[in-house]
């Protein structure tokens, strides 16, 4: 675990309102992007943000879709944090959005805002390499390893000595996870003391990768995070960090904040997997293999401990599973009738009382535990007595957990059994608070600092809302942003505020800056086979082109499944073949394609057969932003040769396309074959493009785009191209 407590001194105070409020405006610095467009929402949502943070109060925003939530707590808090010398933590719950705050927003923010700041992502420390243990691990690969298993650990050494960061991501393909369990940072086993800038290790060998990771995570001012490592991390930390949570002098920030609840709940109660029994048992010893910690130190009587405990574990799980489905069966009889169903026909299964199966597990594992404490007491080799130290510790976690679920001794828990894994042969045992609220009270909102939670979907409707027998202590904001203090039951915000623990948090609903009820239809089909059928695919496939179709090829498909997304994309080619590429196979990391209207189709179709498929347009995910091409769309040629960014070609093909108007499509795709055979620099042939479109738009001879043309390379020679390219951009 981090050790996260770090004294950071306060900074002067700035007004921060009032520059937060100008930033946001329709003439502050974010004006000066061409994308930019001002939101008063989005000013609305910033400033609370601001005033928040100022005043050590916590924030419950619901901000709808298109507001722009990231930027609207992003500023406030590097600006805050810089100025207060604090540390901003960001956590959300979905990696998509890890991956766009890390590599669009804060990026961007850096080139835009008046201050410097460091962000980093923060990942779990099991991410990391340990040079330390990789190194130990190498020394005892005999005893530890199979060959399969050495040559793996062979290749983790080969790429530790390329690796940038040396973390998981920076795979390829990732470890055995056997193999990287043994080397990877791990609490207790890699520490500042151990292996860290100043330990003697780091003296003759370099610096731990998560040691590294560490430092630049307590020299960060913005720290992004998922909920589920925020709350994991909070639960190792003791509750009396002095003006912070995480850290000393930070703050948090929760975007998709509806999830709260829910992560916590799983990660403040326990999960014990037969999986995790047996990883834990055969990290000592594997009977199989002949490998483990104890080959390594010819221990007769505590192998023998360890093998008699996997019988007994393997056991005792096997009798939760049979205890299970006689109480299933009894819930079969009484609610259905005979039983006929499969044998296997339960996923999770509450359990309502203690005692579901006898403790054969308990006793043993404190026997082996106080066999290697012995060890560990007797061990020459300081590295393996760590090593075992750690695992003592965890064989007391897994008794305790144990113990915990059999009894269920935690009131106001919810206990169940849950079959886990592809084949669903591993059986895990769980427990959860059924109310969070005391806790996230305690851990988040009655601490010396601030918690914002941001979501554009927190609230409930006035009606469904439970009425409260007590006074309202939820706040709301009036128009001009101050705290009105309020005792309404129909506030439809403090519902989500009372199962967080955040009543005492202001609270704000900005609305959306879309007429939803003008600008937009929503259709449910009402007949769609289910998933698992066999016409699922086909029908899918159907009421795609159907509503493709319905909206000019305005379309956003979204899947849940990679697989049948790739399926479908490949069915469905001969249709967009009609309209343009959709999906490009040959490059996985750009899979969305955007058809935003049937007359662009039209013309990338035209380009296509003009230059016998020498090109595809593609867009990344990254960038894809709402009717604009952004982000990294990029004109490939076949031999990979020519590659623009949307400024150079992308984007200017959209605004000719737009000026040309849909009743002029051939000879827009004319105009761009011709420029795209041009010889020279391709970043002079965009601005030619541009030239030309602009020629033709002021003319309004849309049949002229040879006199176009001729017109572009002129102004180009001239050094007009710069000037008309604004031009151009200014007609949008």
């Amino acid at each position: 675990m981090i050790s996260f407590v770090e004294d950071q001194p306060a900074g002067a105070a700035i007004d921060l309102l009032k520059q937060v409020e100008e930033i946001f405006s329709p003439t502050g610095i974010l004006s000066r992007s061409k994308n930019f467009e001002f939101r008063p929402q989005q000013q609305q949502m910033a400033v609370a943000v601001a005033r928040a943070l100022e005043n050590r109060e916590h924030l419950a925003v619901e901000a709808g879709t298109g507001v722009g939530k990231s930027l609207a707590y992003l500023i406030p808090a590097i600006l805050f944090a810089v100025g207060r010398k604090k540390k901003a933590i960001i956590s959300t719950h979905t990696i998509n959005l890890q991956e766009q705050l890390t590599q669009k927003d804060l990026p961007m923010l850096e080139q835009v805002l008046p201050v410097k700041f460091k962000f980093t992502m923060l990942k779990g420390r099991a991410n990391y390499l340990c040079t330390r243990r990789l190194q130990k691990a190498f020394q005892q690969a005999g005893n530890l390893f199979t060959s399969s298993e050495a040559e793996e650990l062979q290749r983790i050494m080969e790429w530790s000595k390329t690796t940038t960061d040396g973390s998981l991501s920076d795979f390829e393909i990732e470890p055995d996870g056997k193999v990287w369990a043994q080397v990877c940072s791990e609490r207790g086993l890699c520490s500042p003391k151990i292996c860290g800038f100043q330990s003697d290790f780091a003296k003759q060998n370099n610096v731990c990768f998560f040691q590294r990771a560490r430092h630049n995570i307590l020299s960060s001012d913005v720290l992004v995070v998922n909920h589920t490592l925020f709350f994991t991390l909070l639960g190792g930390l003791d509750e009396d960090i002095k003006g912070g949570i995480l850290f000393r002098n930070d703050f948090v920030v929760f975007d998709e904040a509806h999830t709260m609840e829910n992560v916590a709940s799983k990660h403040i109660g326990l999960s014990l997997s037969s999986g995790q029994m047996r990883y834990s048992l055969q990290r000592l010893w594997n009977p199989r293999t002949q490998k483990g910690l104890l080959a390594t130190l010819h221990q007769g009587p505590s192998v023998k401990l360890v093998s008699e405990l996997l019988k007994e574990a393997d056991e005792f799980f096997a009798n939760v599973e049979s205890a299970c489905e006689e109480i299933q069966k009894e819930a079969r009889r009484s609610s259905v009738g005979p039983e006929s169903r499969a044998r296997r026909t339960w996923t999770e299964l509450r359990i309502r009382r203690p005692e579901l199966v006898s403790d054969n597990l308990s006793l043993p594992i404190q026997r082996l535990r106080e066999e290697v404490s012995d060890l560990i007491k007797t061990s020459e080799d300081k590295d393996i007595g760590q090593e075992l130290l750690e695992c003592n510790r965890r064989l007391a976690e897994l008794r305790d957990a144990t113990a915990m679920f059999l009894n269920q001794s935690e009131q106001d828990y919810v206990y169940w059994v849950e079959r886990t894994g592809k084949a669903q042969r591993s059986i895990a045992l769980n427990a959860a608070p059924i109310d969070v609220a005391e806790y996230l009270r305690r851990r988040l909102f009655r601490t010396d600092t601030s918690v914002v939670m941001a979501s554009a979907t927190l609230a409930v409707s006035a009606n469904a809302a439970p009425r409260p027998r007590q006074k309202q202590t939820a706040r709301t904001q009036d128009e001009e942003g101050r705290n009105v203090a309020g005792s309404n039951p129909n506030l439809t915000l403090a519902y989500f505020a009372k199962r967080v623990g955040a009543e005492i948090a202001t609270l704000l609903q900005v609305g959306t800056p879309f007429d939803y009820e003008r600008q937009m239809k929503f259709f449910v089909v009402r007949k769609m086979p289910d998933p698992r059928d066999e016409g699922y695919r086909d029908s899918l496939i159907h009421w795609i082109e159907h509503f493709v179709k319905q909206s000019h090829g305005k379309a956003f498909v979204l899947f849940t499944n990679f697989k049948l997304m790739q399926e479908v994309a490949e069915l469905m080619q001969p249709f967009f073949n009609m309209l343009g590429p959709m999906v490009n196979p040959a490059f996985p990391k750009f899979q969305l394609v955007g058809v935003y209207n049937l007359e662009m189709a039209r013309v990338y179709n035209y380009l296509l057969q003009q230059t016998e498929g020498s090109f595809t347009v593609i867009h990344s995910l990254d960038g894809y932003d709402e009717i604009s091409l952004t982000g990294d769309t990029k004109v490939i040629t076949k031999e990979g040769e020519k590659i623009m960014t949307p400024e150079q070609l992308g984007k200017r093909m959209v605004n000719a396309t737009d000026i040309y108007g849909g009743n002029s499509v051939e000879e827009a795709a004319k105009l761009f074959t011709k420029i795209l055979k041009v010889e020279g620099s391709w970043a002079q042939n965009a601005v030619v493009l541009a030239n030309a479109a602009m020629a033709l738009h002021s003319t309004g001879n849309y049949g002229d785009y040879e006199g176009a043309y001729a017109a572009a390379v002129d102004s180009l020679e001239s050094g007009r191209a710069y000037g008309s390219l604004q031009k151009l951009i200014a007609l949008q």
